[in-house]
Order: C-alpha cells, then structure tokens, then sequence
C-alpha cells in the first residue's frame, strides 16, 4: 500500500513537472509572469494551449502622444504652448530575480529614443502695436530608471516607472537655434492591454541656453525651467 502511495506522488510530481516544462517549451516560460502555481492562470494557459495561442512577453514600447508644457525662469512671464507632440521608443528589462510573484515584477526601463516637440506664442506689446511670434523646442533624450509591472490577468498590464532623462534641448527663435544640455525626471503610468494601451506621464527637468542671454534674448543668465504633462497611446511589441 505503501508503495503504491509512494509510486502514485513520484508520478504527479513527474507530471508536474513535464506539465510545467511542456509550457516553457512552446513560447511561456515559467518567468513570463504566467507561471505553473496559479489555477486560475493555468486554466488560462490550458484555454490559450488549446486554440494554439502561446504568451508573448511583449516588454518592447512605443509612446505617441502630445505634451501640454511650459518654459519658465525665475521672475519671468511664463511661456506656455499651444502645440507638443512627442515620440518615445524602449524596452523593458526584468530579469528572473526581479519576479516576486507570477503577476508582479521589477524592471529596468531603458528608452532609447525620447523626442519632443513643443510650440510657443508669444506676444510683445508696444504702445502702437502688438506683435505676434512663434518659438519652438525640441527635444532629444534618453531614458533609464526603474519601473514596477502587474499583470493581474492574461493580457493585461499596468506599468509605473520613474526615469532620469539626460537632453539636449534645441530651441529655434526668429530663424536661429540655441541649445542646451539638461536634465530631466520622468513619472508615470500606463494600462494596456495586449499590443495596445494609454498612459500619462510628467516631465520636469531645466536647461541653460547661454547663448539665448549672450544675445538678449533672455532677462536672467539663471537656468531655464521646464515641466509639462504627456498623453499617449503606448504599442506594445
């Protein structure tokens, strides 16, 4: 009786086993963040198998949206935009020890591409007459920081991260550009599902465009501030 109790575990735990490797084998490995242990994602994992469908972990991201931003220095009228667009493209990394759990994990978010485009009115008032101008900025970075994943069922995740954003702003006034190197932070948040989401994010950071205040083209030489707030659709691949 004994031996047969004894042969009956050693064949579950064998089962267990192939049964587990047998997912890790067709495109699921056991750190996709669907790992054998839950029921219910095994039943989800049973439901996919059998249609043919594998888990991909999609941690590859494109960001396209708009930016709502402002330019500033320290007793000086504020520059805010009518116009932004910005671009970012990157990847997540998050290695096996990042994992606490089949749902949740750490990660390392490396954003190798960080563009932004902003546009400014502005208008000078003189005794007889107001003028009207156009200023624009943009801006070209990278991203790296930590980031926190859940995928609280299949398909579906949400991603929150903190980045510092190294940048070099180019800012183009009257037909001439002035650039600086800054430093920027990045938050924020998005929810997708599958290949496709929506998230938001802040961005604060400051430049020093010198040559603006060689020119006399700024009031101050102290540094430049910016902040603003991003929408966007977020591709995951």
């Amino acid at each position: 009786m004994r031996k047969g109790l004894l042969l009956l575990g050693m064949l579950a735990l064998l089962s267990k086993a192939g049964y587990a490797q047998g997912y890790q084998s067709k495109g699921a490995p056991l750190s996709s963040g669907y790992s054998y242990g839950s029921s219910t994602q095994v039943t989800e994992y049973e439901s996919k198998m059998a249609t043919g469908e594998t888990y991909k972990q999609r941690d590859n991201y494109v960001h396209v949206g708009f930016a709502v931003s402002d330019m500033a220095q320290k007793n000086v009228q504020t520059l805010k935009n009518y116009a932004g667009f910005t671009v970012s493209v990157g990847r997540t990394f998050s290695p096996y020890s990042f994992y606490l759990n089949d749902a949740c994990r750490f990660g390392i978010d490396a954003t190798w591409l960080d563009f932004e485009y902003t546009s400014y009115k502005v208008e000078y008032h003189y005794p007889a007459s107001i003028v009207k101008d156009n200023y624009g900025q943009f801006d070209f970075g990278v991203q790296v920081g930590p980031s926190f994943i859940v995928e609280p069922t299949y398909g579906f995740r949400i991603h929150a991260y903190w980045r510092y954003a190294p940048t070099y702003s180019l800012f183009r006034m009257d037909d001439d550009n002035y650039g600086s190197l800054g430093h920027f932070l990045v938050a924020g948040v998005n929810l997708s599902y599958n290949i496709i989401g929506v998230g938001v994010e802040g961005r604060w950071g400051a430049c020093n465009y010198s040559d603006l205040y060689e020119n006399g083209l700024l009031f101050t030489s102290e540094k430049v501030n910016h902040r603003g707030v991003r929408a966007y659709l977020k591709f995951n691949f």
